[in-house]
């Protein structure tokens, strides 16, 4: 039953926050007054609320793709610069430091 399947999946329980509308879902469901498409329509309005806010922020960074994309240039080279000082550690601990002196 896809409602006992929602209600026990732990990555699906912010679908329905609210306890008692799954005490109702769940009576409703196993008494047989709530059919799959009414459940499923629930079930879709929660996860549309739930992602509503992340939709917000996606749209406002919409009109801003250039300033999007120099935050991600910068963010990458400051990672690219760490990564290649981790790399001297790691060979430098290894021994793989090739063209400078091992003591």
């Amino acid at each position: 039953m896809l409602l006992d399947a929602v209600l026990a999946s732990p990555d699906l329980n912010w679908l329905t926050t609210d306890a008692e509308k799954v005490a109702w879902i769940d009576k409703e469901c196993r008494s047989g007054q709530l059919g799959c498409v009414e459940c499923k329509q629930i079930c879709i309005q929660n996860a549309l609320e739930f992602w509503r806010p992340i939709r917000q922020r996606r749209e406002q960074w919409e009109s801003q793709k250039e300033k999007l994309l120099d935050m991600l240039r910068e963010s990458s080279k400051k990672a690219q610069h760490v990564a290649a000082v981790t790399m001297q550690l790691v060979r430098k601990a290894m021994g793989l430091d090739y063209g400078t002196s091992h003591e």
